[in-house]
This record gives structure tokens, C-alpha cells and sequence, in this order.
């Protein structure tokens, strides 16, 4: 039996989550026992993982306290069961958690990208790129023995997206309506999207017909208000109860949003983006995100730069068989 111990929440969102479940399925398509132990299981999480067992190490009234605490219930867990592999993919564990449960005498895989944890595991696995320093990364916080798996070609990312190639869609058409997708991934505060969608549609080019697909992550807040704002304008388009964006992604022209994993999701389709960093893991140097082939990014937005930042959006779209070339580059 391989365990899987992650977590999703309105502050981290589903992320972790949900690149836990790709390898999942791979293991269970392999032959693998698989399990999760999450904080808590909901009705969301429960059919999320519907086709794993899951467990919540919490009970409603309480929750996560420390990584010994953590992983004494963990061990609780395990106890009298034959645990394969533990894979943890969780900011909050680091060397402490992973001590602690040396006591299976199994193999640790722990998944990160932040590069700030000392960790006692196996086998690591980082997709971050940081040029010339990714190689680096992880000097000093893990033992010499544990192999380490850096860089891109690591990124757990639905099948789906490395098999296909978007096809073109030029925006020279003059009755072509173009598609936006705007999301914050599985959580953030959909009011700073309200906002932001505002000031597209106050600045948007004469003459152009265009649609605003904006997703809900499952643990946003201020659903209601992003809702009822919806109503207001017939270019909106709400996205809610997605598992997976790949269908919505093949329609899109341009995504607008988190620089988190849907923006590998749109690289993948050589889809062009327009990004911004929502959490410190998300941000990185410009030129990282062009060895990429990721040109159009700000690792900060704030309500008062909209007004420039939609402009930019506009630029991109009148200018937008030019970006779309920048895109169809191998990176």
C-alpha cells in the first residue's frame, strides 16, 4: 500500500491535491494499493478522490497542531497495516514529520517546490525551474544519499495536456469572439476577480466580441458575490465544478490568472498567458519564467495597478497573432 498524506483548504487550495491524485492514478494503473490521509474529508474531497480511499486524521473540532502531533496520528493510522511508500506533499511537514515516521521502515517521496524545508526522505521531486541554480536547490537540506528529481520534466500534469496541441486561432477574423479564462486556481478571493473583470470589461476595444470564462475554484471565497456579479454582464461566463480544466483550456484564447499550475497547463497547449503570483512559491526571476516560454508575468498585482494591467490585456488582444507566435516556440 502506497500513502499519499497532502492536503487542500481555502488557503492553500486544491494544488498539492491535486497533483498527488496524477500520480495516484498512475500507481493505482501500475497495480498499487493507494490511500490518502488528508486534515479532514468532505463531500468535495470525498468524490475528488472518489476512486482512492481517504482519511481524515482531524475530527471536526480539531486540527493540525504540529508535525509530531501529526504524525503520531499518522502512525496511528499505520499501525498494523503494510505501508509500501509514504509520498507527503505538504508545506507544513519538513525533517521533523519525516523523522518521526522512519518508524514504518519504508520509503519516503516527499514532493516540494519551495526549497525552504530540510527534509529526511528517499526520494524528492521539484519542478521548479530556477535556471542555472535548479540543480542547486535542496544543497544542504537533504542527505547525500536521497535522489533528487529537478526541474520541468518532473511537473506531474494530466496526461491529457501532453497529448494534444491547441490549434490556431487567429483573432483577424473580424466576427471572431475571443476567450479569456480568468482564474485564481482552486481557491483565492474571487473579489479581487470582480474587480479585475470591472476593469477588462471598462477598458475593452471597440469592436471586438470577446468572452470572459472565469473559473471557481472549489475553496474560493465570496462565491455568492462573484455570482451575482455574473449576472450583470452577458460576457461573463462562470466555470464551477470542474474536475480538470482541459476542455475549458482548448477553447481559450489567452488565460489571465494564477501563475500556479494551470499556467503549465497553458504552456502545455501553447495557449498564451498573462499571469501573476498570488503566493511566494509562485513567484520567480522573469527570465526563469522565458526558458519556459512564458513572457507575460508580474510576480505582484494589486487592485491599483488594474486599470494599467487591463490595458495590457487589451495590447496582447489587438496584438494577438503576434503573441500567439511568441507561444508556438519550443521552450
Amino acid at each position: 500500500m502506497i500513502i499519499f498524506r497532502t492536503n487542500a483548504s481555502s488557503s492553500i487550495g486544491i494544488g498539492h491535491l491535486a497533483r498527488c491524485r496524477r500520480l495516484a492514478i498512475s500507481l493505482k494503473t501500475d497495480g498499487y494499493t493507494v490511500k490518502f490521509i488528508l486534515d479532514y474529508v468532505n463531500d468535495y474531497l470525498s468524490h475528488f478522490l472518489q476512486d482512492f480511499s481517504c482519511y481524515g486524521i482531524y475530527s471536526a473540532e480539531e486540527s493540525f497542531s504540529g508535525e509530531k502531533e501529526d504524525a503520531t496520528r499518522f502512525l496511528q493510522y499505520c499501525e498494523n497495516k503494510e505501508v509500501n511508500a509514504v509520498i507527503v506533499d505538504d508545506y507544513r511537514f519538513s525533517i521533523i514529520w519525516e523523522k518521526a515516521i522512519t518508524k514504518l521502515e519504508c520509503p519516503v517521496i516527499v514532493i516540494d517546490d519551495q526549497d525552504k524545508n530540510r527534509h529526511q526522505c528517499n526520494l524528492l521531486i521539484d519542478s521548479s525551474w530556477e535556471g542555472d541554480k535548479t540543480l542547486r536547490r535542496y544543497q544542504g537540506k537533504v542527505a547525500d544519499n536521497t535522489t533528487c528529481l529537478l526541474g520541468p520534466r518532473y511537473l506531474l500534469i494530466d496526461e491529457v495536456f501532453g497529448n494534444n496541441t491547441k490549434l490556431y486561432r487567429s483573432t483577424s477574423q473580424e466576427d471572431k469572439k475571443i476567450r479569456l479564462l480568468l482564474s485564481l486556481g482552486g481557491g483565492g478571493d474571487l473579489s479581487f476577480l470582480i474587480s479585475l473583470i470591472k476593469q477588462i470589461i471598462n477598458n475593452s476595444l471597440d469592436g471586438v466580441s470577446y468572452q470572459l470564462a472565469t473559473v471557481i475554484g472549489p475553496y474560493a471565497s465570496n462565491k455568492e458575490q462573484l455570482l451575482e456579479f455574473s449576472n450583470q454582464y452577458a460576457e461573463v461566463e462562470i466555470i464551477t465544478g470542474q474536475d480538470g480544466l482541459f476542455e475549458e483550456m482548448s477553447k481559450t484564447d489567452l488565460y489571465i490568472g494564477a501563475s500556479g499550475g494551470t499556467l503549465f497547463e497553458s504552456l502545455a497547449l501553447r495557449i498564451p498567458a498573462l499571469t501573476f503570483s498570488i503566493s511566494e512559491n509562485q513567484q520567480n526571476e522573469y527570465s526563469n519564467f522565458e526558458d519556459l516560454g512564458h513572457y507575460f508575468h508580474l510576480n505582484e498585482l494589486v487592485e491599483n495597478n488594474f486599470s494599467d494591467f487591463t490595458k495590457l490585456i487589451w495590447a496582447m488582444v489587438s496584438q494577438y497573432d503576434r503573441v500567439y507566435k511568441l507561444y508556438q516556440q519550443s521552450a
